[in-house]
């Protein structure tokens, strides 16, 4: 195969995959990975262009290449999964952003959504957004939450056919500058899988399904969100393995990790609050100047890439739910895919100097000043 069909086999793979999940989905519900079905084609028809022309022979080397691509779409093609239309989802973290929208969206889709929340104010809020959600008291760090929600959901005798692990915490700092935080690693990863552990029986019983909310992050790490990658790393890690434990044992259960980009979030909002004042504290520190400038990229991402919202998050996770072929893994968002390939792509230090130049020149006033309006994205800064 030549150089440039391969890559533009890659580059029609690379656009299949950045289809919106609509289109997507008439391809992969009636059997296969799209990107994969389209390489297949172009290889097939190259294949036969040339013979007809005199220029190549079926040999060898073409044989085993379309053999093994007719292997590889033939386990593309995925299990399929018994698809509910009704049912308990239990959405965890749905007081705001991706787990709200989420919650409202599978209420909607004629499921009985129990909607995790971790105070009564926001379970106040949620009935007055949609009288039928079911909101629960629900901090994925405590044990006797977690216990009480699968009480909850046993007496309601509604079979539990979802499970959203969304709930999360977000924080920057750098790694000499703040001790390891165990909070983060709490909420994100020991509460999502506490959690899982306890409703497993019942996702067994009825088939169910996981959709764990992973990020990015978790298969990329920026400077100064070390304890949020590896978070996010060790959900990935989850996913992969009790995936793998339900194939083992026959069991019909679907487990798929989601792995949004930079989505402007009031989770997000609050950690670009709280990194500016652990910035600001870290005046005269060799660390400084290199802060601003990641906390200004970070705030400029959602002006750079506003088109992607919650409500592309909810449409991986409505497919993860209810697809009969629900995918391992959803990249959401321009900026997850392309950061995810080129960390494949690219040597580590390479990579490494990616991600500087990325968060350096988003810094920049000229660029983030007709982004956001303001050239410090309206973030108060201390001079060093």
């Amino acid at each position: 195969m030549s150089p440039r069909l391969s890559i533009l086999m890659a580059l029609v793979g690379a656009a299949a995959a950045d289809m919106p999940f609509d289109i997507q989905t008439q391809f992969i519900d009636q059997g296969g990975c799209l990107p994969v079905m389209l390489i297949t084609a172009l290889f097939v028809a190259k294949t036969m262009a040339s013979m007809a022309f005199g220029k190549t022979k079926l040999g060898i080397r073409q044989s085993l290449t379309l053999v093994s691509l007719i292997g590889i779409n033939w386990a593309s093609f995925g299990t399929q999964y018994n698809v509910h239309t009704d049912g308990a989802v239990l959405v965890t973290g749905c007081s705001s952003g991706i787990g709200l929208d989420a919650a409202l969206r599978i209420n909607k889709a004629g499921f009985t959504v129990f909607a995790g929340v971790r105070t009564q104010k926001d379970a106040d809020k949620l009935v007055a957004l949609s009288p039928s959600l079911r909101p629960i008291i629900l901090d994925v760090t405590k044990g006797e939450h977690i216990s009480q929600a699968q009480i909850t959901i046993e007496q309601s005798g509604l079979p539990l056919v979802g499970l959203v692990n969304n709930a999360g915490a977000a924080a920057m700092s750098s790694v000499e500058l703040e001790a390891p935080n165990s909070w983060i690693l709490e909420v994100n990863f020991l509460g999502v899988a506490q959690l899982t552990h306890k409703l497993m029986p019942l996702l067994r019983k009825s088939k169910g399904r996981v959709v764990n909310i992973g990020s990015m992050y978790g298969n990329i790490a920026p400077q100064y969100i070390s304890y949020y990658s590896a978070s996010k790393a060790a959900i990935k890690m989850l996913s992969d393995s009790l995936r793998r434990e339900m194939y083992q044992i026959g069991d019909p259960v679907s487990v798929s990790i989601v792995e949004p980009g930079f989505i402007k979030t009031p989770l997000v909002e609050s950690a670009v609050r709280e990194a500016v004042e652990k910035t600001n504290a870290a005046v005269g520190s060799p660390y400084h100047d290199s802060l601003v400038a990641s906390t200004k990229g970070i705030c400029a991402q959602p002006f750079l890439l506003k088109f992607t919202t919650v409500s592309h998050t909810s449409d991986a996770i409505e497919h993860a739910l209810r697809s009969l072929r629900p995918r391992v893994r959803y990249l959401v968002g321009l900026d997850a895919k392309l950061f995810t390939f080129l960390s494949w792509l690219l040597p580590e230090r390479l990579m490494d100097q990616v991600l500087s130049s990325f968060f350096n020149n988003l810094a920049r006033p000229e660029v983030l000043g007709p982004l956001t309006g303001d050239p410090n994205c309206n973030l108060a800064f201390k001079v060093a």
